[in-house]
This record gives C-alpha cells, structure tokens and sequence, in this order.
C-alpha cells in the first residue's frame, strides 16, 4: 500500500511540475509576443508617452488646433443639446 501511495504522489508532482511549465511557458511566449521587436518597443514607448500630454500640448499646427477646439465645441454644443431634450 505505501509503494501505492509513493507511486501516485511521483505522479501528482510530475503533474504538477509539468502544469507550472506548461504556465511557465505560456508567459514566456507573452511577453515575447508583446515586446516583439525592440524597434516597436520604443516606438510604443514614445507613443505612450506622447499620448499621455494634453492633446493642445500635443498639436504643433495651428490648424490642428483650431480642429480640436471646433471639435470640442461642436461636442459641447451636442451634450447641452441632449440634456435639454431630456428636461
């Protein structure tokens, strides 16, 4: 009975080594695929950190800035529009 039980504790732990690779590796293939080529990386990290400023602070063109702002007020004049429908 004991080389019964030792043989499915071998046999749990084998399985159990074997499931923490299997996750081990799934992870692995992860991070590979989300870093990728090193040359995107740093495109993504400049991007990330453009994205994150004020989209005014972004924009260099006047004419870009004049977008946005026509933009964000055509918005407002919508949302103000909506909530007095509503009333």
């Amino acid at each position: 009975m004991h080389i019964l039980i030792a043989f499915v504790g071998l046999l749990s732990t084998a399985g159990l080594v074997l499931w923490r690779l299997n996750l081990a590796l799934q992870a692995s293939r992860q991070l590979a695929d989300h870093v990728g080529d090193p040359r995107k990386l740093v495109r993504r990290a400049r991007w990330a950190r453009k994205s994150r400023r004020p989209v005014i602070t972004a924009l260099t063109d006047p004419r870009e800035s004049a977008a946005v702002l026509l933009l964000h007020l055509a918005d407002s004049a919508a949302n103000h529009q909506d909530r007095q429908a509503g009333e």
